[in-house]
């Protein structure tokens, strides 16, 4: 169990993978920023969501344990929500939080406009958020369509057992190489440094549960 920050014993937020946890503390320094009030929290990086019982099992084992009023798990829903979301709802039924006042979870990317979780991931979202600026030595889509290109030969060269599952993430991975200001940073540094559109609407489902806590 890793612990992202060590602010506040009693709101707990889960994280499925690190780039999830990382993006989670810059989102919420940002709406801190923006004058948005979120209370102290503490963010835990999972490791893989396999882990989930394990990890909740640890949270009973701490001496603050009896301080916790709320916990929230982040995941990504991926390709195959429904197993996901089955995943986490095992997840709840054989741990303290199938007794538990105030839990809930959420998936990346967002949800529907019906208000049902998308397949996908957190890349999905930051993908659809890209700016613009962030090319600045060439353009734009230049650098979108060169990226594109190369990920597609890659791809036809690991043939059909082997293609990407997270699409989006090498994809921005490739593309921020391609850049001067945003090189070699992870995906959380980069939208630290502004390569994310964080005011976009694609992140207010997001934004509302962060508000809420």
């Amino acid at each position: 169990m890793t612990e992202k920050k060590q602010l506040s014993h009693e709101i707990i937020l889960l994280c499925e993978h690190i780039d999830i946890a990382q993006f989670i503390s810059v989102y919420i320094d940002y709406l801190r920023k923006q004058q948005i009030e979120i209370p102290a929290v503490k963010i835990v990086n999972i490791g893989n969501i396999n882990k989930t019982e394990q990890i909740l099992q640890q949270l009973t084992e701490q001496r603050w344990f009896d301080e916790i009023k709320k916990v929230i798990i982040f995941a990504d829903a991926t390709k195959k929500r429904l197993e996901r979301e089955h995943e986490l709802y095992k997840a709840q039924l054989h741990t303290f939080l199938k007794d538990f006042t105030d839990y809930e979870y959420f998936l990346f990317p967002c949800k529907t406009a019906a208000g049902r979780w998308q397949s996908g991931f957190l890349e999905d979202v930051l993908f659809d958020t890209l700016k613009m600026e962030t090319s600045e030595c060439c353009n734009y889509y230049n650098l979108r369509n060169m990226t594109e290109d190369f990920l597609l030969s890659v791809n036809n060269d690991r043939g059909k057992e082997n293609r990407f599952v997270n699409h989006n993430r090498h994809f921005l991975c490739t593309y921020l190489a391609g850049t001067k200001k945003y090189a070699g940073l992870k995906l959380a540094e980069a939208a630290q440094k502004g390569a994310f559109d964080l005011n976009s609407s694609k992140f207010d489902d997001l934004k509302e549960v962060l508000m809420a806590l």
